[in-house]
């Protein structure tokens, strides 16, 4: 299994097309994702100095990004209560976990569980993924 935790509020994505995606708040989730992916990566290949994610893992890392199914239990904590719907915040972690290499693509999530609590002091958000047998 791996545990990745971001100590960041985390942000939904975005709906967006082509033309839209470097503008405004889309402009804004996309940086934000890839912001997310490249500190993973550093992870991933070793350097885990300082930065906002923790990341315990047992994948051999010469085989990533994995092609194998996957299950993904999810814990974010929103430190606003403004609407964000499960989803999207389902979605921002798929996303980042794709850009950042570590599944190849997020068809590969066949079983999902997720918690969302607001209004909490500090926003963070905890991902565990378990290769499925």
């Amino acid at each position: 299994k791996m545990l990745i935790k971001v100590n960041q509020n985390p942000m939904p994505a975005k709906r967006m097309t082509g033309k839209t995606m470097f503008y405004g708040q889309a402009k804004e989730y996309m940086e934000y994702k890839n912001s997310l992916a490249n500190e993973l990566k550093l992870h991933l290949l070793g350097n885990t100095k300082g930065g906002i994610m923790e990341v315990s893992d047992k994948w051999d890392k010469h085989f990533l990004p994995t092609t194998r199914l996957v299950k993904l239990s999810a814990k974010f904590y929103r430190d606003s209560k403004r609407t964000s719907d499960i989803d999207n915040l389902l979605k921002m972690s798929l996303d980042f976990l794709q850009t950042a290499g570590l599944i190849y693509n997020d068809d590969q999530v066949r079983e999902v569980h997720a918690i969302v609590e607001k209004g909490v002091f500090k926003g963070r958000f905890e991902l565990e993924l378990k290769f499925i047998n």
